[in-house]
């Protein structure tokens, strides 16, 4: 990790990879979790610190 203040907690829970009630399958929750760790490492590359945790529900 980096020397930057900037820290960002990203919580990716099940909800968070289906885009809408017609891709609820797991491979459609596989590419929205490739789309999700793409734009994660723009954070990093940008110099944020980033804690990766599962979603925030029950």
């Amino acid at each position: 990790m980096g020397t930057s203040n900037k820290l960002a907690v990203v919580a990716v829970g099940g909800n968070a990879l289906i885009r809408d009630k017609d891709h609820e399958s797991i491979p459609d929750q596989s590419r929205e979790a490739a789309i999700t760790t793409h734009h994660i490492a723009d954070m990093i590359a940008a110099g944020w610190n980033v804690v990766i945790t599962h979603g925030t529900g029950p």
